[in-house]
């Protein structure tokens, strides 16, 4: 009975190392595709640990979704500036780092704007 308690067990710790490690892995590699296993040792998963999985896998899909939205639309902005395209700004919705990094991107955008008008400005004047 010792034995059958101790694999259930092992099987059980090796299934929670594998909830925190598949995720935290996954978005510190920046690799959102993993997702985990709903088999243990070969059997479909039941009840409360299914469900959690269930939950972790669809937590890091959804993180995938918007990361891969964000940095799309930024990377199309950028884009349009490396061409000269001043008139381009991010508009995707973010939070926390994104949302700072789309802000100050988009406010150096606006100054290069006025600084572009300005020295067209000031070209015309002097061509006159």
């Amino acid at each position: 009975m010792n034995k059958v308690a101790s694999t259930g067990r092992s099987r059980i710790d090796r299934h929670c190392s594998e909830l925190t490690a598949i995720p935290i892995g996954a978005v510190a590699k920046g690799n959102l595709s993993q997702s985990m296993n709903l088999e243990i040792d070969g059997r479909p998963m039941r009840g409360e640990y299914l469900r959690i999985s269930t939950v972790v896998n669809t937590m890091v899909d959804q993180l995938a979704a918007n990361l891969t939205t964000q940095v799309r639309a930024i990377a199309e902005v950028a884009t349009a500036v490396t061409k000269g395209d001043l008139t381009r700004f991010i508009t995707v919705e973010a939070s926390g780092e994104v949302a700072s990094l789309k802000d100050n991107i988009n406010e150096m955008i606006r100054n290069m704007a006025a600084r572009a008008w300005a020295c067209r400005s000031v070209a015309r004047s002097a061509g006159q």
